[in-house]
């Protein structure tokens, strides 16, 4: 195996469930890469970050490379996310075509009149990393779930918050802690958060089954996708998968735009290109293009990706650099790392979305969102949310940074959050729509 601390699986555990990016840095610093972590309940953890190592785990054979993992299934069931062989795949021919890039364009007025009416509301003082929850899980639901109704909208967002107020508590990830206590712990009490939104979820399958017609949300297309095949998913694994789809990418995307607008408005000049982008050429219908907007959000990406882990599971022997790693190895290539490489990127620590106008990294350079056949489903819908949301945003208000941009992270749950939050102060811009239309 790689070296690696040698102090107790215990004391490892406690200090990545506490320090995670002060641990990968402090480790790749000693031991390079890869090396080699232990936690309490999991197999020992093999962290890549040299790229010709992370292209041999994505790229490697996908029966040896697993997706298993006791934490995941628990939490996102049945999904792709967490299945392997035929099975994964078969999942994935029949969701990938909701996210195709014409059927995400016709979200985006959905996605710019949600954020329209969020950032109007706000007064004084807002954390951008709570506001932008705010919007991300509201154009979730609509766009994915296909939810309209106040009502029903209400309802999953009061669950969905006490879901994650529970995942985000970092004892849910030792393995001696997920044991359901009822109210007593936090697992007892996201278990029964999570049996509100199955029930909830299960009626909107139910309701999208009999209203098939006319709908554009993801989960009608998932649904038709599946009857034109012949292979229809069964509602249970739709459930799974849409909770997938909520977990993984409500609260990584809300804590991407978090991080993304502390660079933005901390860095004067990309801020002032950025406002002249958006306001300037105002979008009209369709996708938007917003190069710079793009740029700058996917800088943040690779200077602060919200995983800074992917994950395998080896079910067999596999050679990786120079090690032959056993059976039952979790190998986790590493975008914090990766990302920061000077080898890659020319003075890794400087905010620079100039690099994304020039020349685009490779797969195994630039992987915020996994890679090989297990890349996230949802990478497009999430960077075209970001990119109108934040030139939504930056268009209609302004907003100044009230702390400089930090590298300080909070971990909710699986994520990497700025540490404060992303402070800002609010003047809102006047609109001709403020004067009834009137310029």
């Amino acid at each position: 195996m790689p070296p690696g601390p040698g102090f107790p699986a215990l004391l490892q555990t406690l200090d990545w469930i506490r320090r995670p990016t002060a641990v990968l840095t402090g480790c790749a610093d000693r031991y390079g890469t890869p090396f080699t972590l232990r936690r309490v309940g999991s197999p020992p953890m093999v962290v890549v970050s040299h790229p010709a190592d992370v292209k041999a785990v994505f790229l490697g054979s996908s029966d040896l490379r697993l997706a298993r993992s006791a934490t995941s299934r628990s939490m996102f069931g049945r999904s792709v996310t967490t299945l392997d062989g035929e099975e994964h795949r078969r999942h994935r021919r029949l969701i990938m075509p909701a996210f195709h890039g014409d059927r995400l364009a016709v979200h985006t007025g959905v996605i710019r009149d949600v954020t329209k009416r969020h950032a109007d509301g706000w007064r004084d003082r807002v954390r951008l990393v709570d506001a932008m929850f705010r919007i991300t899980g509201e154009t979730i639901f609509r766009v994915i779930f296909g939810v309209d109704r106040i009502e029903e909208l209400d309802e999953l967002s009061r669950t969905m918050d006490t879901m994650f107020a529970q995942v985000s508590n970092p004892a849910v990830y030792l393995p001696f802690a997920r044991v359901d206590l009822g109210r007593l712990n936090a697992w007892g009490r996201y278990l029964r958060a999570r049996g509100t939104f199955h029930r909830l979820l299960s009626a909107e399958i139910v309701r999208a089954r009999e209203q098939l017609e006319g709908r554009t949300d993801v989960l009608a297309h998932t649904i038709r996708e599946g009857l034109e095949r012949g292979d229809p998913l069964t509602d249970e694994e739709i459930r799974d998968e849409m909770m997938s789809l909520l977990l993984l990418g409500h609260a990584t995307t809300s804590a991407a735009l978090g991080w993304a607008f502390q660079w933005i408005l901390g860095n004067g000049s990309v801020h002032a290109r950025a406002i002249s982008e958006v306001r300037d050429g105002a979008p009209g219908e369709g996708a938007p293009t917003w190069p710079w907007i793009e740029a700058c959000l996917l800088e943040s990406l690779r200077l602060t990706p919200p995983l800074a882990l992917a994950h395998r599971f080896l079910s067999g022997p596999t050679q990786v650099g120079d090690y032959e790693l056993p059976e039952g190895t979790y190998v986790r290539p590493a975008p914090f790392l990766t990302h920061r490489r000077p080898d890659v990127f020319p003075e890794p620590m400087r905010y620079d979305p100039g690099r994304f106008l020039e020349n685009r990294p490779g797969p195994f350079e630039f992987f915020p969102f996994g890679g090989g056949l297990r890349t996230c489903l949802g990478m497009s819908f999430a960077l075209f949310q970001m990119k109108i949301i934040a030139a939504t945003v930056l268009e209609r208000l302004d907003l100044e940074l009230e702390a400089g941009p930090t590298l300080d992270v909070r971990r909710v749950g699986l994520l990497m959050t700025p540490a404060h939050g992303t402070p800002v102060s609010v003047r809102r811009r006047r609109h001709p729509e403020d004067d009834g239309g009137m310029a």
